[in-house]
């Protein structure tokens, strides 16, 4: 790999009007221009047709697919099969790529040419842009998958860079589990090379209620458990948590203990502003919930 080396970014876009601009300068922003960005219209109702077309006439690097809804996992394996280049670069329409995200990443896998899969660190902004927390901290392949099969996130989709011969060979995405394609892909590809993550945050990864973690969490749980469940199967290891499938602990989220949790999130990282901003908007609608005046109280105590 050289510096010559053209790369594909994959950009999903449905209804993502409000948060689209940013994603894509940030794209077109890089401090290593060899690339081709695809960007598929899932189907939009919004106008974000319309601010793709845009970008598309200006830069000859950015080509627009449009078609009807399939959801995420057929927009995903649309674009696997437009990418023209080796690596594929993910990435979100309400996402923020640092400038240097592309640079850094190449290097890594130049110097580390049995990865297939590299992700980063990431800083949680929230829908305004303000810091929450940055996450992210396994880096090596055994912590990785050791991550994975909790499950948890051993590499942030959208900061992933992925080999498409391996993406390819491991299947591709696969509908079988509604939310969790990703964390499915990375088990799989754990088996065609190996999986890093870079220790520095190049993404700022913005969390809002309208997205998948938050509106569909109890799905998002129960199909990371069975991901996590057949995978260990395959690996002829034990899995303790069949009762979850049945029962899952979690809990849809209310819009109040999203801020809530988001404001903990940044206490604990020490982004005073964020926590006691989101401490009030978790209070205002329900101001009789004992933890969310906890909540405010320490955020505006600082600790």
């Amino acid at each position: 790999m050289h510096d010559t080396t053209t790369v594909s970014v994959l950009l999903p876009v449905y209804n993502a009007s409000r948060y689209l601009a940013a994603a894509v300068e940030s794209i077109l922003g890089q401090t290593y221009h060899n690339f081709e960005l695809l960007m598929l219209d899932d189907g939009s109702t919004d106008d974000s047709l319309a601010q793709l077309r845009r970008y598309e006439a200006r830069d000859s690097r950015v080509r627009v697919v449009s078609r009807p809804n399939t959801g995420i996992v057929g927009a995903l394996n649309d674009l696997v099969a437009l990418a023209t280049s080796e690596w594929m670069f993910r990435m979100d329409a309400d996402d923020i790529a640092r400038p240097q995200r592309f640079e850094r990443q190449l290097a890594y896998l130049k110097m580390n040419p049995k990865c297939v899969a590299l992700g980063s660190r990431a800083q949680f902004i929230d829908p305004e842009g303000l810091p929450i927390f940055e996450y992210v901290d396994c880096f090596d392949h055994a912590a990785i998958e050791k991550t994975l099969l909790l499950p948890d996130i051993g590499i942030l989709h959208p900061t992933a860079v992925m080999n498409r011969s391996a993406v390819l060979a491991a299947g591709g995405y696969r509908p079988d589990y509604p939310h969790v394609e990703d964390l499915d892909l990375f088990l799989r590809l754990g088996e065609q090379g190996q999986l890093a993550n870079v220790p520095e945050v190049l993404l700022d990864y913005r969390v809002h209620v309208g997205s998948v973690t938050h509106s569909h969490t109890v799905a998002q749980h129960v199909a990371g458990l069975r991901v996590v469940r057949d995978a260990s199967a395959k690996r002829g290891i034990p899995f303790h948590r069949g009762d979850e499938l049945l029962h899952p602990r979690a809990k849809a989220e209310t819009a109040s203990g999203l801020h809530r949790k988001w404001a903990w999130w940044a206490l604990g990282a020490g982004n005073l502003r964020t926590s006691r901003k989101h401490a009030f908007r978790a209070l205002l609608p329900e101001p009789g919930n004992v933890e969310n005046w906890r909540v405010s109280a320490c955020a505006w105590r600082g600790h």
